[in-house]
């Protein structure tokens, strides 16, 4: 009669039983049965009509739909709405003992009648002992005319007595069309299949493979405290810093993989506390054992579940002897609990990328060429490279075309790397831009110097940098449309404004001259740029401004400027349009956004365990307000290139937690990419 069914897996028996949902409400936690939140699992596909699942709104309507749905033949029809405020809410009163205190995984799908992207929230209303709580648990912009599965977590609790708890689903922005929605379900968080887990610890039962490292210590489960469920696993007797608990992970995780790792960690010194996540590995061509930090020291204040994430790559073409993952921590004598350990295989994606939301370069392509900077590894992963595809018109290999990836001597080229990159453009019809030529960075040492060690001279440096550019741009010729010839030559603290490279130790300034012939030659149908970052500061602009004035008077090939634009949500962008509208007004010069990032930080000392929801939607907001002033300037900004696909890729997550791009690391799309694309969805920032 109801379409919800509960799973319920008793104890004893282990006998899975699926009761209606009028039914499975009435159910006591303390039951006889014996009902595990373990096993806690609703499914709502509105193949009956329930009484459960309500209208929001006087005039809002609400109906089982037939032949129309997600999975099965019927969906939930809601209609006549009159504001973004309207819409349905599944009644969860009956279970709130049961959810109190646990987490639980909630997912939606969801399909919408408007014509244009919609704002999808999921709302958790609370009234009980603290009063009245709406708590939004989930926001996603969903496309019209496909079905959008929405996933979120949530930890209900509650303070006696409870009135009511239910999950409000809204489209908040809009009401005058009609949404659907079908196959959701709630589940407890042992009940979820988290994609590409390898190891999953919750010590509910026991301490799993868990063992001391070293003595005295011991390990326990304990129900003294606990992050998830009712258990935890306590490590007491500590007498030395490296002695914690340890896990043999030689079994589990594979030579070659990469693996994200996370613990929840608590301790109650009555002050923050050093941990430290560390892999022991020794492989068979090893004498001795390494010890691989993961996460160093984190501080974990007293009183308080924090979670410790890090990632780990198992080194590959060696066989593994031994892997043994630990806890530590530098105070000896510390005892500490651990809870909810979760090792990923990052190979095995959590969600498919959004196939459905509008290409980037199809938004833009009255703009400017949208174009990304890749590392091989996304070029040899088919998924991501689908992605490249359909989001951009021209790519930039993040490493592999620097002179320290093309040379292996003087003279001497290994290009099969680029190669690969060139020819997967050229069979998509993608553009390549080269980055990059001459560089103080990512050059080999050898390159300045003789056989004995010391610098050449200006006349041996001018040729080996002569045959190096018409080698590299020779051998790219007609395949590559843009190079960043010269990358970060100017500094604004010298008198001159020239950075003290070895190309200007050696060479003088002039260098930046012959490096744009040289280039020129090799392939003068080639767009030739000067590439640098910090270029909206006022001193460095206007450096930047003058050398390339210089450059054009002279009759210097210089064809545009390279911004990179690694931003933050603080940056002042008036500044930005400042530099674009000056270097705009040098006839002939092109503007490319070589570089663009945005980091969630507004300072140098946060950061954070997961990206707040302020910080993202701030970003979103910021983007929006970038790509205007890139698009008042369309007629000079020919190319704008995000440095990287995904956050996890990004080379600002590597010294901190950072979300900088468009796609989160699941592959969908933040706040960041629809604040380029359809800002009106990204929400009102609170």
């Amino acid at each position: 009669m109801k379409a919800i069914r509960i799973i319920l897996i008793f104890f004893l028996a282990w006998v899975v039983v699926f009761v209606t949902a009028y039914t499975a409400s009435g159910l006591d936690n303390n039951s006889e049965e014996g009902m595990s939140v373990a096993s806690y699992a609703v499914t709502f596909d509105f193949e009956d009509v329930t009484s459960k699942v309500k209208g929001i709104g006087e005039k809002t309507s609400i109906g089982i739909l037939e032949d129309f749905s997600c999975e099965g033949s019927h969906s939930l029809k809601v209609e006549s709405r009159v504001s973004g405020e309207d819409g349905c809410e599944i009644d969860l009163t009956d279970d709130w003992e049961l959810m109190n205190g646990f987490d639980f995984e909630v997912s939606v799908n969801v399909y919408h009648a408007s014509s244009s992207p919609q704002l999808f929230r999921i709302v958790a209303y609370t009234k009980d002992g603290d009063g009245e709580r709406f708590n939004a648990i989930a926001e996603k912009v969903v496309m019209p005319n496909f079905w959008k599965k929405v996933v979120t977590g949530f930890a209900p609790r509650f303070s006696e007595p409870v009135e009511k708890f239910s999950l409000m689903l809204l489209f908040p922005l809009d009401a005058d069309f009609t949404y659907y929605v079908d196959e959701v379900k709630i589940l407890s968080s042992d009940m979820v299949e988290t994609p590409g887990v390898v190891l999953k610890n919750d010590f509910e039962e026991n301490t799993g493979s868990w063992q001391p490292r070293g003595e005295p210590v011991s390990i326990e489960t304990t129900d003294k405290v606990a992050h998830g469920g009712k258990k935890s696993l306590c490590i007491r007797g500590r007498q030395s810093g490296w002695q914690g608990a340890q896990i043999d992970v030689k079994e589990t995780m594979e030579v070659g993989k990469s693996y994200d790792i996370e613990v929840w960690v608590y301790q109650e010194t009555g002050e923050g506390q050093p941990i430290t996540l560390t892999m022991q590995r020794k492989y068979s061509s090893d004498k001795e054992t390494h010890y691989d930090t993961i996460v160093w020291q984190k501080t974990i204040p007293s009183g308080a579940w924090t979670k410790l994430a890090g990632s780990y790559t198992v080194k590959p073409g060696e066989k593994v002897e031994e892997l043994l993952f630990y806890i530590e921590s530098s105070n000896v004598l510390l005892d500490f609990y651990i809870d909810d350990v979760v090792m990923i295989d990052k190979t095995v994606p959590k969600f498919e990328p959004e196939w459905e939301i509008p290409n980037l370069k199809d938004v833009y392509q009255n703009n400017f060429k949208m174009g990304v900077a890749i590392p091989y590894k996304v070029l040899i992963n088919p998924l991501e490279m689908e992605m490249v595809e359909k989001h951009f018109n021209s790519i930039t290999a993040e490493n592999e075309m620097k002179p320290e990836s093309l040379l292996t001597g003087l003279g001497q080229y290994k290009f099969s790397v680029a190669d690969e990159y060139v020819n997967f453009a050229q069979e998509k019809g993608i553009g390549v831009r080269g980055h990059t030529l001459v560089w103080h960075s990512q050059t080999p040492f050898w390159f300045f110097e003789d056989e004995e060690g010391n610098l050449v001279s200006k006349e041996v440096l001018l040729e080996r940098m002569e045959k190096y550019i018409h080698d590299v741009v020779g051998h790219f010729a007609g395949k590559v449309y843009a190079w960043d010839v010269v990358n970060e030559a100017i500094d604004p603290h010298q008198p001159d404004g020239f950075r003290r490279s070895k190309w200007y130790e050696i060479i003088g300034p002039e260098y930046i001259e012959y490096a744009f012939r040289f280039a020129h030659e090799a392939d003068p149908n080639a767009k030739l740029f000067y590439n640098d970052y910090n270029t909206f500061e006022s001193k460095k602009m206007k450096f930047i401004y003058n050398t390339i004035c210089d450059l054009k008077q002279k009759g210097i090939p210089v064809d545009g400027i390279g911004m990179q634009l690694h931003i933050g949500i603080g940056t002042n962008l008036k500044q930005v349009e400042k530099a674009i509208a000056l270097f705009s007004s040098i006839p002939g010069i092109e503007i490319h956004a070589t570089e663009i990032d945005m980091s969630i930080y507004a300072d140098q000392s946060s950061n954070f365990d997961s990206p707040p929801y302020k910080a993202l939607v701030t970003q979103g907001k910021k983007f929006e307000e970038l790509f205007e002033i890139l698009k008042r300037y369309d007629d000079t900004v020919t190319n704008v290139t995000f440095w990287g696909l995904k956050d996890d890729y990004s080379w600002k997550s590597q010294t901190r937690n950072d979300w900088p791009l468009l796609f989160d690391k699941d592959y969908q799309s933040k706040y960041a990419y629809w604040g380029i694309v359809e800002p009106r969805v990204v929400p009102v920032i609170p």
